[in-house]
């Protein structure tokens, strides 16, 4: 009886021992993977940092891009402003310049007639 005891505690250490290794041998496949995932895990932390990067700048550059367009959009404005007065003058100088051509033949004409 004691013997059979013996051997059943020996079989139930073995199979005991075979279960340890088991779970000890799945206990690394899952350290394994748990390490692959981290690996993963920093690298989309490092393109994700990137990508940060990269939007600021986009960003930064859209600001700069809307600032001259703003600044453009003024200067046009100031240059329309400018071409519309520059057009009364020239249609104030043409008048006068009319009335001068006119005065011009008359004082021709009076001149003429002395």
């Amino acid at each position: 009886l004691k013997y059979q005891q013996s051997q059943d505690l020996r079989d139930d250490l073995k199979a005991q021992k075979k279960v340890s290794k088991e779970l000890e041998q799945q206990v690394d496949r899952e350290r394994a993977q748990v390490a692959k995932l981290a690996g993963v895990v920093a690298q989309q932390a490092a393109d994700l940092a990137a990508a940060e990067t990269a939007a600021e700048k986009s960003r930064k550059n859209a600001d700069r891009e809307m600032a001259a367009a703003r600044s453009l959009t003024e200067n046009a404005d100031e240059f329309l402003e400018s071409r519309k007065k520059l057009e009364d003058t020239c249609r104030d100088l043409e008048r006068e310049q009319k009335i001068n051509l006119v005065t011009t033949a008359k004082l021709e004409k009076e001149l003429e007639a002395m």
